[in-house]
């Protein structure tokens, strides 16, 4: 449990000096060691750390070893139109240099933090966000979670640069990241519905409060309408050959359709609190420009889905996309206070418990405990 903690510390600690430092070699510096800090200890896991890294990062590592070709590979594992062709690309490729499949889960890592990283980078360049506390909340709702659905978090680094774009209406890199999102996973795609959600939700300077109230109600409408009737979208793309037939698993009757833990209170308040926390000091981030309904409306569905989790297993994992979202939306309200150290010491506790009660307690992921693979 402490080297995620040691890791999580010195990561936010280079961040931050990188911040603050003058020279941009430095600060460049600074700033690669907080990204390898957390992507090397992501290559020196064993393969028990994450539930589903002997497939995803072991045997398709493995089969990419052993294959005589890109296309014989990759034709072994199509089974629809969206198949991953970037992760299975990427893969492919580094099986050319490296015989270990360590150095995939290394770069798994790399890239999703990278992005995250960029991505709090444009923020902190259009809102003032705090990197070093944006990257810190990230670590602790995300990072774990990484460790197993590996390529979904990749798709989440790039979802997440794509959206930062959006907020200056830069529409085309938004769209090449969004594809490239899709490339690594095909849950990606839900990139697609953000910019919609975004368009709605914006604020820009001269919209009124009760205008703003009107968009988040119309949003909520609209998201409920998508909720109910996502299961025939889902049928629907499958049968079309879009999706993988796997999904049909999460529909109704399906292997996992059903919740085998029940609602995750404690999870549940945690993201209850989060989006008070945006509510209260909206007016505050409302000065800062900082698209603040976007992302408590990002934060709603992150708690909508952390409840859904009681009823369908796994579909907290849709949520994940705006996580970086949320994380961004309370890293911003740092600047709102003038005892900043207090907000920070309070949410980042806050965070580390939720912390302590998904990965240690409850297990999410198997992250817990670390295993060195030469250990």
């Amino acid at each position: 449990m402490y080297i995620y903690l040691v890791a999580f510390s010195v990561s936010s600690m280079m961040f931050y000096l990188s911040t603050t430092s003058k020279r941009k070699s430095q600060k460049n510096f600074l700033a690669a060691i907080g990204i390898l800090v957390l992507a090397v200890l992501a290559g020196l896991r064993d393969a028990s750390v994450g539930t589903d890294v002997n497939v995803y990062g072991r045997a398709l590592y493995t089969g990419a070893l052993n294959s005589s070709s890109f296309v014989s590979y990759y034709s072994s594992h199509v089974t629809s139109l969206l198949s991953e062709p970037g992760y299975y690309l990427l893969t492919y490729f580094l099986s050319l240099f490296f015989k270990d499949y360590h150095w995939g889960l290394f770069v798994y890592q790399l890239l999703p933090l990278i992005f995250v990283y960029l991505g709090m980078k444009r923020c902190e360049k259009l809102f003032n966000t705090p990197v070093w506390l944006g990257m810190l909340l990230y670590d602790l709702m995300l990072y774990n979670y990484s460790l197993n659905i590996i390529r979904q978090c990749i798709a989440v680094g790039f979802v997440f640069y794509g959206v930062t774009f959006l907020f200056e209406k830069r529409y085309k890199p938004y769209t090449i990241l969004i594809l490239l999102a899709v490339a690594f996973h095909t849950m990606g795609i839900i990139g697609l519905a953000i910019l919609p959600m975004y368009l709605i939700l914006q604020q820009g300077k001269s919209i009124s409060q009760m205008k703003q109230i009107e968009r988040g109600v119309i949003f909520i409408i609209l998201l409920f309408a998508i909720l109910i009737s996502g299961s025939q979208i889902v049928a629907f793309l499958v049968s079309r050959g879009v999706l993988r037939e796997f999904y049909l698993e999460y529909l109704s009757g399906g292997r996992y359709s059903g919740s085998t833990t029940g609602v995750p209170r404690i999870i549940v308040f945690g993201h209850i609190i989060y989006t008070l926390v945006l509510v209260s000091y909206k007016r505050f981030t409302d000065r800062r420009g900082g698209e603040s309904l976007f992302l408590i409306m990002s934060s709603i569905i992150v708690g909508i889905a952390s409840f859904a989790v009681g009823y369908i297993q796994y579909i907290d994992r849709l949520s994940f996309f705006f996580v970086p979202l949320q994380a961004v939306g309370l890293a911003n309200i740092y600047n709102c206070n003038r005892p900043k150290k207090i907000y920070a010491f309070l949410i980042v506790g806050f965070a580390l418990v939720l912390w302590y009660y998904s990965f240690v307690m409850k297990g999410s992921g198997e992250t817990i405990p670390y295993k060195f693979f030469f250990a």
